[in-house]
């Protein structure tokens, strides 16, 4: 873990966190780091997640008990 980084968990691995799959991977944002995925759909989950080489799961409990992140970012359809 480095110093003063934001770990940001997301929930939703859908097409709303295909559209922060890019503001994340461009220079707009930095100092964060992306520690878990959580998605009904566990194939949509493991993908993201393999892009960002963090860990993946189907239920919220698991995601926020296992890598304990400092902030959740909901990305599902409004």
């Amino acid at each position: 873990m480095r110093p003063n980084i934001i770990r940001i968990a997301l929930i939703g691995a859908g097409r709303v966190a295909k559209h922060y799959q890019y503001i994340f991977d461009s220079d707009v944002c930095n100092s964060f780091e992306i520690v878990g995925i959580c998605d009904i759909d566990k194939n949509a989950a493991f993908e993201l997640a393999n892009h960002w080489e963090c860990e993946h799961f189907t239920k919220i409990e698991d995601l926020i008990t296992s890598v304990n992140p400092d902030l959740v970012i909901i990305l599902t359809p409004s």
